[in-house]
């Protein structure tokens, strides 16, 4: 999965997820380092967020991930609980207004986006989703 895709200079953030963040997410556009991702790659994914944990749902496929927040820095923590990455923080932003949130993370664990982009050469994943 694309999604669960820099140096981390603190410790991620452990803060529980706000309440605007909870709830299921329908993914509308996947961007890596600058190419857009086909629609038919995210077309299925729906992401569910409550207060400690965001999973990642692709038809029977589940990732489940521990979830901080630092709200104030709108910084985001996904940690994967199991597989390859499993324990390893991918440190990214976020942005939510009303139904539609964006999210920006390293494609690299133990990394952090520096910002809410993602251009060629730049290890990062933008995603943008609609509450379902």
């Amino acid at each position: 999965m694309a999604l669960l895709l820099f140096l981390v200079l603190a410790a991620p953030p452990e803060g529980p997820v706000p309440a605007e963040l909870h709830g299921r997410w329908r993914v509308t556009a996947e961007v890596v380092e600058g190419v857009p991702t086909p629609e038919a790659k995210y077309r299925d994914l729906v992401v569910e967020i409550d207060a400690r944990t965001l999973r990642l749902r692709d038809g029977d496929a589940v990732l489940e991930c521990r979830a901080g927040v630092d709200a104030n820095l709108r910084e985001i923590a996904v940690t994967p609980k199991t597989g390859g990455r499993a324990d390893r923080p991918f440190v990214g932003l976020y942005f939510v207004s009303g139904d539609l949130l964006r999210i920006c993370l390293p494609l690299d664990a133990g990394q952090r986006a520096e910002d809410m982009t993602s251009r060629a050469g730049k290890r990062q994943v933008l995603i943008s989703l609609k509450r379902d």
